[in-house]
């Protein structure tokens, strides 16, 4: 069992390359906000799955959640 928690993105948190302009970066800037907590973003978008990875946060398909 886990926690879900709603939060409103704070840009401060993105590393200076990533733009805040990207829905993908906002919601990468949110898991980055709970980094000290573990957190695993669920998203089956292969391209917010590598900046995941690159940022080193878990990621999980809906697929893989739901097996």
């Amino acid at each position: 069992k886990g926690t879900i928690v709603k939060a409103k993105a704070d840009t401060q948190f993105l590393p200076a390359d990533f733009t805040d302009r990207s829905a993908d970066n906002l919601i990468l800037c949110v898991a980055l906000m709970y980094k000290e907590k573990n957190p695993c973003l669920l998203t089956s978008d292969n391209g917010l799955q590598v900046k995941a990875k690159g940022l080193r946060i878990a990621t999980i398909t809906l697929k893989d959640f739901l097996n």
